[in-house]
């Protein structure tokens, strides 16, 4: 198992797979980042050396990809000044209501608990 960013990638599946787990990187991030880095499809976790594993780091740093705890305290701090300035959004927050205009009649029963 190879550990990137707090994530434990198993080396059993492809690598462009894998980087998908990783928090803030999606399949066609992911995908792009191999691209750029000439790692095949058909290459697997196992298969990258040292070399390849420092290469994707800087890559994702290169790129000024916001990934793992930063994006998560980027999100907390968005929510935050919500509340704080006491928007309709973070008033919704506040209450554990759905925030994106769903219905809250009949449905939205796993947000409301």
């Amino acid at each position: 198992m190879v550990y990137i960013l707090s994530v434990n990638l198993k080396n059993n599946k492809r690598v462009c797979l894998e980087l998908a787990k990783l928090y803030g990187i999606g399949n066609y991030q992911a995908i792009q980042l191999c691209n750029q880095l000439n790692i095949g499809f058909d290459c697997y976790v196992k298969d990258l050396n040292q070399a390849y594993l420092y290469a994707l780091l800087k890559q994702i740093e290169h790129q000024n990809l916001v990934v793992d705890t930063a994006l998560q305290d980027q999100r907390k701090k968005v929510i935050s000044e919500l509340i704080d300035i006491k928007a309709y959004r973070g008033v919704r927050h506040i209450f554990r209501l759905p925030v994106r205009g769903q219905r809250t009649r009949t449905n939205a029963r796993s947000r409301k608990r």
